[in-house]
């Protein structure tokens, strides 16, 4: 093999993920893990929460916190958050 652009890519495997409600555009990928889990941009999600409620960058990391993020914590398939703020 010269270079990875020959690999060829002949199956696509569909994954069963906990994906949040809104928040298409935060979405970054899938873990390649036994368990697959959304991977989310905690910028995006972040900037979403605080245009949707108008609420500054505090109070939309707190409501991620309290409405996004704890609810799903104990999920075995819980998305990841990458924290690329």
């Amino acid at each position: 093999m010269d270079s990875i652009e020959e690999v060829e890519f002949t199956e696509q495997k569909e994954y069963n993920v906990l994906q949040l409600t809104g928040l298409k555009d935060a979405l970054l990928g899938i873990s390649h893990e036994a368990t697959p889990r959304a991977i989310y941009s905690m910028t995006k999600v972040i900037a979403q929460i605080m245009e949707e409620n108008d609420i500054d960058r505090n109070e939309a990391f707190k409501t991620f916190e309290l409405e996004v993020r704890l609810p799903l914590l104990e999920t075995e398939n819980s998305p990841i958050y990458l924290n690329d703020l």
